[in-house]
């Protein structure tokens, strides 16, 4: 019979986290194996119940072991089809379809410092359950996301810098639904606030959001054109993936990949109190970090790096986004008065 062992937490003393650690010396010839692994880490916690329906089961050990095998079963004791794979020492087992939403499942390792499999017990949250009134729940909705928030995936060591550089929150909006997307309008927020900056043109014609998977979304475009203050960029190879919450007030486990461009980049990283001469200088930085330049796929010339980030939430915020259809051109912005003789007013929409 198969025994299940939970983890032993050390709340706030840096303690490891081990499970399935057993003392065999009162009777040491029961195990023959050759190894005594523990499991130092699950992903889920055993008894978790807010297991993303899209993630991958993770168990990290001790040490590798080629011949251990993961199994994950249903409330019934069906097994789920996937597959398993090593990272470095995690072993990695990624279901062949999306999980079911608030449902229990049971994760089974057998491994060499484990005399019998060792099972953790989890339930999926309700992210992945369908939207209750429809994809018309986001049209007037608006929604923030903070990038800085974010786990960074690519390109680890300088990645926290780069997703730095926009001190600005997104500001998403639905605008209007069909039956398998929903239009958005993109506007920036003032710095270190979720308050529009009426500075900032917005992306009105911003990729629309497939809903084909509802409630997972996706989006994707060769390149998004970004203006802040006097600086102009463009995240190219752009996509965005992720689910929304049942009652629409959430976007959660966001996940953005695009390339920016150091010729773009270098002039804003000096507020930063990064000083670099031209983009080549920051090219040969990062090379010392072991991330090299990329072709751009604007013109092919290796001035690009890429950017990975996960675990980005959108929480719904009480703000409409209004049209500003150019740089300090809104009779909201302040500097409007520097830009334009006749800002627009604000009920315009931009052409």
């Amino acid at each position: 019979m198969k025994k299940a062992f939970y983890l032993v937490l050390g709340l706030g003393i840096g303690c490891d986290v081990v499970i399935g650690a057993k003392d065999y010396s009162e009777n040491p010839e029961q195990s023959t194996k050759e190894c005594a692994a523990t499991i130092l880490s699950t992903s889920p916690y055993p008894q978790a119940t807010d297991m993303y329906y899209r993630n991958a089961i993770v168990f990290s050990l001790s040490e590798k072991d080629s011949n251990a095998s993961v199994q994950l079963f249903d409330a019934m004791g069906e097994p789920i089809e996937g597959s398993q794979q090593w990272r470095d020492d995690s072993l990695v087992f990624t279901p062949s379809n999306p999980l079911l939403p608030s449902h229990p499942y049971t994760a089974s390792i057998d491994y060499c410092g484990s005399i019998e499999p060792v099972e953790i017990d989890f339930t999926t949250s309700w992210l992945g359950e369908s939207l209750l009134d429809g994809h018309n729940m986001l049209v007037g909705k608006t929604f923030s996301v903070d990038l800085s928030s974010g786990n960074v995936v690519y390109p680890t060591g300088v990645g926290d810098l780069l997703k730095n550089l926009l001190q600005n929150t997104f500001l998403i909006q639905g605008i209007d639904a069909a039956s398998s997307s929903v239009d958005l309008q993109l506007a920036l927020s003032m710095a270190n606030s979720i308050e529009q900056n009426f500075c900032v043109p917005t992306i009105d014609d911003f990729p629309a959001l497939d809903l084909s998977g509802s409630p997972y979304f996706s989006v994707k475009d060769s390149g998004i054109f970004i203006q802040i203050g006097g600086y102009e960029m463009t995240l190219y190879d752009f996509s965005v993936s992720g689910t929304i919450a049942p009652d629409a007030s959430l976007f959660d486990w966001i996940r953005v990949k695009g390339k920016l461009d150091l010729r773009e980049i270098y002039p804003i990283v000096s507020d930063f109190n990064f000083e670099f001469e031209d983009a080549d200088a920051f090219c040969s930085l990062m090379d010392g970090f072991e991330v090299p330049c990329e072709p751009c796929p604007s013109d092919g010339a290796a001035y690009c790096l890429s950017l990975d980030i996960e675990q980005l939430r959108a929480h719904e915020i009480s703000q409409e986004i209004e049209s500003v259809c150019a740089i300090n051109c809104h009779e909201l912005c302040e500097d409007n008065s520097t830009e334009c003789e006749n800002p627009p007013q604000f009920d315009d929409v931009c052409d």
